[in-house]
């Protein structure tokens, strides 16, 4: 008999860590509690997370002056790990807007 599974939320913010952040990679200092970075083992990518736990929507510029090109994925209260293109890298920074209560996730290639 086969049994029908439901994913719930929680399965996608846990999937913005696992699945952008496999073994081998190495964090690095971020100097933020609300957010995490590691490094692939061959420096050419960085994978950075941000978590809002707040009710309201918080404004981010973090500098990465080592950048080219970033990809988001964003999971909120309306999202699930889903790509998305709303901030900006230009000048070595990145802005975006994270909603409430949600995790974002920038596969970034340096």
């Amino acid at each position: 008999q086969w049994h029908q599974y439901t994913r719930h939320h929680n399965f996608y913010v846990r999937k913005q860590f696992s699945h952008f952040i496999p073994a081998g990679y190495t964090f690095v200092e971020c100097g933020s509690k609300q957010a995490l970075a590691a490094v692939s083992p061959n420096g050419k990518r960085l994978v950075l997370v941000v978590l809002n736990t707040s009710d309201e929507t918080v404004n981010h510029k973090v500098e990465l002056p080592h950048v080219e090109k970033a990809t988001c994925y964003r999971t909120s209260e309306y999202e699930n790990t889903l790509q998305t293109k709303e901030f900006t890298l230009s000048d070595k920074q990145l802005q975006f807007q994270l909603p409430p209560l949600s995790i974002a996730t920038f596969v970034c290639k340096l």
